[in-house]
């Protein structure tokens, strides 16, 4: 079964350019008392965005970090792209990936990481939720950025 969310607790929340929206969305979700944080990463762009709401979180909560990878490594790289990822990777719990290639390729972070291969991730986070009895902020599941 899906999660409805009702329309007044679907936010658009967090800024990805601005540090100061990144410190105020962590306030908010912390108000939420996740137990789950859940992030869709693809690009090495919304690491500090993302590293600066997780360690607060992870600071001030008990709450734990999910990464659903499209991709570990860019394909169009620049520079900082490595180091970028492997320090928002400090603050991940769990690791969702797409595809082997992307098993791999977080597998050059850390070789002990909680990773789960999934090609279908249309149900995914139904089924972590009920895994591991985490309740997920109801009001701030779908964030666009």
């Amino acid at each position: 079964p899906a999660y409805k969310i009702p329309p007044e607790k679907n936010v658009v929340l967090i800024d990805s350019i601005n540090p100061f929206n990144w410190i105020l969305s962590a306030l908010k979700i912390r108000k939420e008392k996740p137990d789950l944080l859940i992030y869709k990463y693809w690009k090495p762009f919304f690491a500090p965005c993302f590293f600066v709401i997780s360690f607060l979180m992870k600071f001030f909560t008990k709450t734990k970090v999910l990464f659903i990878c499209d991709n570990v490594i860019p394909h169009e790289k620049r520079f900082g792209d490595i180091l970028l990822t492997k320090i928002l990777f400090t603050t991940a719990d769990y690791f969702l990936v797409q595809s082997k290639t992307v098993e791999n390729d977080l597998k050059l972070f850390n070789k002990k990481i909680n990773r789960i291969f999934c090609p279908l991730i249309h149900y995914i986070i139904s089924l972590v939720i009920k895994l591991t009895n985490l309740k997920p902020a109801s009001s701030l599941i779908k964030i666009i950025i």
